[in-house]
C-alpha cells in the first residue's frame, strides 16, 4: 500500500522485501490432518428474493423420502451424491458442532445469481480451491435439483486470496473450499454472507466449537455431520489446489 501526501519526490531508501513473512505457510488439502471434517453449504435464493444458507447432509441410497427435495451434485471424478437440507434459516437447529483444536474443510456452492462474500467468525482460514459448476439443474422454487449440479472445471484463486482470510468471494456457479483450524476459542459463533442485507435476510447460521471430550460425553459425534474425504485430482497447468 502506498500513501502519497505530496507531489514532491522523496528520497526513500526502503525496498519492499520479496518475502513479507517467513512464518507463512500455504495450506494444501493433502497435507491437512487425515481425520479432518468436511462440511457443505449451499447459497440459495428463492424466487421472491429471500436468501438462505443451506447446510447439507449426504443422503445414503434408500434414505430419501418420497417427494423430498434433494440437491444432487456430480464431482470432478463423475461421482453423484445427493444431499438434503438440514437447516436453512438462522433460527433452525444448530447442526455444526466443531471439535476444539480440529481442522475442517468447508465447501460453499453458490446456486444464486449473485456473488457472496462468505465470512466465518472466530478463525482465519485459507482458500484451498475454486471450482466451476453448472447449476442449471437447480430449481430455486423447490430447493432441489431436477438434474445434478455438475463439475465443469477448475477456477483460479486470485493472488490476494492465497493468504490467511476471514472472508472469501464465492461467485455464481462456483464451489469454493476453505480450510480452518479451530484452536483459539470455544463457544457459539456465526458464519454468514458479509453483505448486510443478505446476512439479515437470511444468510446467517450458527456453529458451536467445544472440546471433543465434551462432545463424546454428550454422545454427539453424529451432530458434526462428517463428510467423506474424496481427494481432488492433481491440478495441471499451474492451477491452484
Amino acid at each position: 500500500m502506498e500513501f502519497r501526501v505530496s507531489s514532491q519526490p522523496v528520497d526513500d531508501p526502503f525496498v519492499l522485501p520479496a518475502t513479507l513473512s517467513t512464518s507463512y505457510r500455504r495450506l494444501e488439502h493433502d497435507r491437512l490432518p487425515p481425520d479432518h471434517q468436511h462440511r457443505l453449504v449451499a447459497l440459495v435464493e428463492y424466487p421472491d428474493g429471500m436468501l438462505t444458507l443451506r447446510e447439507l447432509a449426504e443422503v445414503q441410497e434408500g434414505e430419501a423420502t418420497a417427494g423430498e427435495a434433494l440437491i444432487a451434485m456430480t464431482d470432478e471424478q463423475g461421482k453423484t451424491v445427493q444431499y438434503r437440507t438440514v437447516a436453512k434459516q438462522f433460527e433452525d437447529t444448530v447442526n455444526w458442532f466443531v471439535a476444539y483444536g480440529s481442522t475442517e474443510v468447508w465447501s460453499i456452492i453458490n446456486l444464486t445469481q449473485d456473488t457472496h462474500p462468505f465470512h466465518v467468525h472466530l478463525v482465519q482460514f485459507q482458500a484451498l480451491s475454486r471450482d466451476l459448476y453448472n447449476k442449471d439443474g437447480f430449481n430455486p422454487e423447490t430447493g432441489g435439483t431436477t438434474a445434478p449440479v455438475f463439475f465443469q472445471g477448475h477456477g483460479t484463486l486470485d493472488e490476494n486470496e492465497m493468504g490467511w482470510k476471514d472472508t472469501v468471494r464465492v461467485n455464481p456457479g462456483e464451489l469454493v473450499s476453505i480450510a480452518a483450524a479451530f484452536d483459539g476459542f470455544t463457544g457459539r459463533f456465526m458464519y454468514h454472507c458479509h453483505l448486510l442485507e443478505h446476512e439479515d435476510h437470511d444468510m446467517m447460521r450458527p456453529f458451536i466449537v467445544m472440546p471433543a471430550a465434551a462432545m463424546a460425553a454428550m454422545d454427539m459425534p453424529g451432530m458434526s455431520m462428517p463428510m467423506p474425504y474424496r481427494p481432488r485430482q492433481t491440478p495441471t497447468n499451474g492451477e491452484h489446489k
